[in-house]
């Protein structure tokens, strides 16, 4: 039961990966043509839900790590921990540029910005779900299976 909980949760994770590589092709439609507003609003949103999304990793995919890895498991997690630093430090750099360029009405940077965490956002999803998830998913059923072999 426990193996089908931490499924669900990895399930869920990659549905969100899902929604942010379509907000992604999304905003990469639009972004040449769009108002200033309607980048704004995209901006605000995928600030959102990648926020929510990478809390919702660290909660989840920590543990088991921890699990998995137990001995090297602070360098799983610090490579996690930093690409996710890095993708909330884009994120909050873009934020400002989207302050400054509404006061000044320009956004010299902003497509540029938000280019780049485009691009780093779906490499950093490539790689878990290429890399890590399969390992977490091969933990998962190997665990599964000696936990019906072990006697009762």
């Amino acid at each position: 039961m426990i193996e089908n909980t931490k499924i669900d949760h990895l399930s869920l994770l990659i549905q969100q990966h899902h929604d942010l590589k379509e907000l992604s092709n999304t905003a990469q439609e639009i972004m040449e043509t769009a108002s200033f507003a309607e980048l704004k609003k995209i901006i605000q949103y995928l600030f959102q839900r990648t926020i929510e999304h990478v809390d919702q990793e660290e909660e989840i995919l920590f543990p088991l790590l921890k699990d998995m890895y137990y001995p090297n498991d602070q360098e799983i997690s610090s490579f996690l921990i930093e690409e996710h630093a890095q993708i909330r430090k884009q994120l909050d750099v873009l934020v400002h540029e989207l302050e400054a360029a509404e006061k000044q009405l320009h956004q010299p940077n902003l497509q540029y910005s938000l280019q780049c965490i485009l691009i780093n956002q779906l490499e950093h999803i490539f790689k878990e779900e290429q890399v890590l998830f399969p390992l977490i998913k091969k933990h998962l059923s190997r665990t599964a299976k000696e936990s019906r072999h072990l006697p009762s």
